[in-house]
């Protein structure tokens, strides 16, 4: 996990990351996954919790399916690395959304 100010301004394809932009702004030591820039899509805040970085949970497995052979691998990878990986109260969220 990289922290926002280390975090590169582009996504993966070279268009301008805005939801970094306000991460960085709001919440400057988040922690960011590395290779799911195009993921990002913001932060949460709640009340009594600090803010934290929320990715769209459909992209990234997109990510990880070029990774994977099948749909399920990613998916399974994902659970237990990246949904699975506490890392404490800056650990990112995921938003789960019906496909699009």
């Amino acid at each position: 996990m990289k922290k926002a100010e280390e975090f590169h301004r582009k996504t993966s394809n070279g268009h301008k990351n805005y939801a970094l932009d306000l991460i960085e702004e709001v919440v400057p030591d988040a922690m960011l996954m590395d290779g799911h820039d195009n993921a990002l899509i913001g932060y949460i805040d709640r009340f009594g919790s600090e803010p934290v970085a929320c990715y769209d949970y459909n992209i990234v497995i997109k990510n990880l399916m070029n990774d994977f052979d099948d749909y399920e691998a990613a998916v399974e990878w994902y659970e237990y690395n990246m949904y699975g990986a506490w890392m404490g109260d800056g650990t990112p969220c995921f938003l789960m959304r019906p496909d699009t």
